[in-house]
């Protein structure tokens, strides 16, 4: 194993500093991002910024909802006073006798009650 070291040939190495890690390289001096952070960072802010749009829109639609609810709600009460009534105008047909009259009928009525009939001009 010893000589397969030594039948390889030596060559000189140079020394490569490291990249640091964070995405910063300080060339000359001055930082700046790595592309790949510029990419990321561009991503993130337009996410950033569809969120908050999104939420923007959440929060009016909220708004709207809370209008829509309470025209419901006004809608509902509506409509059970109308069933009320309704129930109440069905009570009172319901209680009223459904037989309807006739001047034969009336004068029926009124012979075998033994009313003549100069009473009944009287009043």
């Amino acid at each position: 194993m010893i000589e397969l070291w030594d039948d390889f040939p030596k060559r000189a190495t140079q020394f490569v500093p490291s990249v640091p890690l964070g995405g910063t390289s300080s060339s000359r001096g001055s930082k700046r991002k790595a592309p790949m952070v510029d990419i990321m960072d561009s991503q993130f802010d337009k996410l950033t910024t569809r969120l908050d749009g999104f939420m923007d829109v959440m929060g009016s639609s909220n708004a709207h909802f809370e209008k829509i609810s309470s025209i419901i709600e006004r809608q509902v009460i509506a409509i059970e006073k109308r069933n009320e009534i309704l129930n109440n105008q069905v009570e009172i047909m319901r209680r009223t006798p459904s037989f309807q009259y006739t001047e034969d009928n009336i004068w029926e009525m009124l012979s075998t009650m033994n009313i003549q009939e100069d009473t009944l001009m009287e009043q």
